[in-house]
């Protein structure tokens, strides 16, 4: 039996949003990579990598953990 219309709709809109978001954070770590010295673009790699295997908060890195401090401060 194969899943109603309506949600055979909803996956691939998921599908498509996940893509665009996966092309979205490639694009936004190249242009940073780009735009830091050796030194810097270095410890932005090892934290990029770091915070792509997240699973605890305790195991996010300094840089990504001041990020997200500070975007949720903006926010409020």
């Amino acid at each position: 039996m194969s899943p109603p219309a309506s949600l055979s709709l909803q996956h691939e809109v998921l599908e498509q949003f996940e893509d665009a978001a996966r092309k979205l954070r490639e694009r936004f770590r190249s242009s940073v990579t780009e735009a830091l010295p050796g030194f810097a673009r270095r410890l932005f790699e090892l934290e990029w990598q770091e915070s792509a295997d997240i699973t605890i908060i305790e195991s996010v890195p300094p840089l990504t953990l001041v990020y997200l401090m500070r975007l949720r401060a903006v926010r409020v």
